[in-house]
């Protein structure tokens, strides 16, 4: 989420609320790069509300679909990163 944030936060909101990236991005295209980094974003935050909606359904079993989900489909999702000790 932080990683989301960081990188989302100022041209989403710029979006929202009728920014310049909206404008130029209207008149000169989307980067590859950045679109594909939107997806793994949108996807990453997908598989986060799957597994919140497990916790919160009481069916903690459920919860291997959610990570097989994440191996099966781990080159469409953000890369993992390593916390820290």
């Amino acid at each position: 989420l932080f990683d989301f944030k960081e990188y989302s936060w100022k041209p989403l909101s710029s979006y929202v609320h009728g920014g310049i990236h909206a404008v130029h991005r209207h008149s000169k295209g989307y980067p590859l790069p950045l679109l594909a980094q939107a997806i793994r974003a949108s996807n990453g935050v997908s598989t986060m509300v799957g597994m919140l909606l497990v916790i919160l359904s009481g069916e903690r079993s459920q919860s291997a679909r959610i990570l097989q989900i994440q191996v099966d489909f781990g080159d469409c999702l953000p890369s993992p990163k390593r916390q820290e000790a």
